[in-house]
């Protein structure tokens, strides 16, 4: 009787550590997601926002990471390339030899995806 005490704690000991660590994960995930799509946002907000034409990768990276240390004092290291990535594939922004350009408005992308799409939208193929 005592041994199968002993047995249930355990069992439930690692019922409630798989759990915990499940939404752990989660979290992290989620996480991740969000990141991803913030690095998206901005991307695109500085290259729909810029008077240039088009900007490159080393650019746009410092424009972004500049504007973020000048207005909030705040320094990090914007990954730039994945967020382009992502966007090329939404077709929002399209590369011109080593730059990058805004190739459709955000009122033009809405129009052409229905917004019941939005909610679904993924992030990573």
């Amino acid at each position: 009787m005592q041994q199968e005490t002993i047995m249930s704690k355990q069992a439930w000991i690692r019922t409630k550590l798989v759990a915990r660590n499940r939404c752990a994960l989660s979290h992290i995930v989620s996480s991740v997601k969000s990141q991803e799509a913030k690095e998206m946002v901005l991307a695109y907000f500085f290259l729909w926002n810029t008077t240039e034409p088009s900007l490159s990768v080393s650019d746009l990276d410092s424009t972004v990471e500049r504007f973020f240390f000048q207005t909030f004092g705040i320094k990090f290291d914007f990954d730039v390339e994945d967020a382009l990535d992502k966007l090329g594939r939404l077709g929002l922004v399209s590369k011109v030899g080593r730059s990058y350009r805004v190739c459709i408005t955000p009122e033009e992308w809405l129009q052409s995806h229905p917004v019941e799409h939005l909610f679904v939208l993924r992030l990573r193929d």
